[in-house]
């Protein structure tokens, strides 16, 4: 493993269970984001600082966390709501795209990304588009 983790490269159990303990080690870890789903909050090639978060934290809709997808990749979106069909299951989303990620179990979620929330313009924009017209 690199100095500073890559964000939407796939991490084995293993890597992925060691770059957590050496964030819970640390209190936090650098990732470098690859990909631009997260215009302009996060440019790509910028490095992110990412922290532990508890077995009891409480998701933040809008707070952008870092999470392992169905891939295995390191992802990093901010969060949108728990699944209706199984609260266990938490949604995610991109800045940049219409559509919700799929399901993630909490068990996946990495850490919290310092210093970034969506803004509160897009907060409603996001809401109103939900309520209005919904996703796919």
């Amino acid at each position: 493993m690199s100095a500073i983790p890559d964000s939407f490269i796939s991490y084995s159990n293993e890597d992925f269970l060691k770059l957590k303990k050496i964030l819970h080690k640390n209190l936090f870890v650098k990732v470098k984001i690859l990909t631009g789903s997260m215009r302009p909050l996060i440019k790509i090639d910028e490095v992110i600082t990412v922290l532990p978060i508890k077995d009891d934290h409480e998701f933040i809709p809008f707070q952008v966390y870092l999470f392992r997808d169905q891939d295995k990749r390191l992802v990093c979106h901010f969060f949108w709501d728990r699944s209706k069909i199984d609260e266990s299951n938490l949604l995610f989303r991109p800045l940049n795209s219409k559509w919700i990620d799929l399901p993630i179990k909490r068990e996946e979620v990495f850490g919290m990304v310092k210093g970034k929330k969506v803004t509160w313009w897009l907060q409603i924009m996001y809401v109103l588009r939900a309520k209005f017209i919904g996703f796919k």
